[in-house]
Parts: C-alpha cells; structure tokens; sequence
C-alpha cells in the first residue's frame, strides 16, 4: 500500500526545519554535497531571509570520510557552528546513505554534550522514512524527550494546557498571530497554554 504524500519533500528537510522553529538552536545534517544543496534550495526558496543561512549547515562528507569516520566529520561539524551562533542546543540528523551505512548515534550525541556543555538531539528522519511533516514530527518529538529529562517535576494543572505538533515553519508574523489567536480560544474556554512545541521560542 502506497502512503499519501501531502506534500514533496523529505524527511530530513522537516527535521531540519523544526531546529529552525528554536531561536537558539542551529541544526547539522549530515550528508554530501547533493544534500546541501537540496536543504539550502529548500529552505531558502521557502524563507529567503530567515536563518537557515546561518544556523543549518550540512557535513557535506566525502566518500572516503563515510568510510572511515562519519561520527568525527559531524562532531566537526556541530561544534563549529554551535560556537560560531552561541548556540543553546544542536539537533542532527542524516541524510539516508548515512542512515544506511551505520553510526554510532549516541556516542554522536555524548560527544557533542560533552564537549559543548549543552544539549544535542539526534533525529532519526532519513527520507526512505516519510516526508517534511514525518522528518518534523520526529525532531519535535526527541527535542520534547531531551528537555524533559533536564525539567523538575511540576504538580499537574487541570486548567493549562501543551500544544504540540504545530508547524513552525518560519519566524513570521503569521505564526505569532495563530498562537495569539489559540490562546484566546482557549482563555474563551476557561484555559491556558503552558507551552507550545514548537513555536519559535529558544530552548528556556
């Protein structure tokens, strides 16, 4: 059975997108140069003034590099950029021929934590695997995970409320009126929201 498409783009694109829907955030993928030129072409033509120039960049790894050590060219990778922006969180992902070939994910992640001092997601959306809104999907859901895990404990609250899985594709003024508009139906129904994921706010 053939699953429908909403819309053409793959799911390392939505990963990458949902790093762009954190302020301070900048998002690796790891993947050749087809790949760069795909994510920028993208997400440029899609927000050309926004801060996919400066927060998304691609490992652009080379053949014998695949080879021999593809964790080393995105840690490379990641901790230059999170330097360069001041970053609060870095997010991975990898384009499909990474996925296939195999790495080590986790140790990706250690590594990048420890050297930085900051948190790293790592989302698995290679493009055999769904489209921009799966590859989103899948990013918002490991950032949630990574978060919580650094939360304290709230006592629950019957009158607030978490919106998740909005698509914040670009920091514009739409987007701040749809969530203007979604806390005011909710006030009109005697509640509140407590977060939004992922609305453009950065990691605190």
């Amino acid at each position: 059975m053939v699953e429908p498409r909403t819309l053409q783009a793959p799911a390392s694109i939505g990963a990458c997108m949902a790093g762009l829907a954190i302020e301070d955030a900048v998002t690796v993928l790891h993947g050749g140069a087809g790949c760069d030129i795909k994510l920028h072409t993208l997400l440029r033509h899609h927000n050309p003034t926004g801060a996919v120039h400066h927060r998304v960049v691609c490992t652009k790894i080379a053949e014998s590099d695949l080879v021999l050590n593809p964790g080393q060219v995105l840690s490379r990778a990641a901790l230059d950029i999170a330097r360069r922006t001041r970053a609060r969180m870095v997010l991975v992902t990898a384009a499909s021929f990474i996925e296939v070939a195999g790495i080590d994910r986790e140790r990706v992640v250690e590594e990048i934590e420890e050297v930085l001092g900051l948190p790293c997601v790592y989302a698995y959306a290679p493009d055999f695997k769904g489209d921009l809104f799966d590859g989103y999907a899948r990013a918002t859901t490991e950032i949630v995970r990574r978060l919580l895990r650094e939360s304290p404990e709230r006592a629950e609250r019957a009158d607030r409320v978490n919106i998740v899985g909005y698509v914040h594709d670009r920091p514009l003024g739409d987007h701040s009126g749809n969530m203007a508009e979604l806390r005011s139906l909710l006030r009109a129904i005697g509640l509140a929201v407590n977060a939004v994921v992922l609305d453009g706010s950065p990691v605190s």
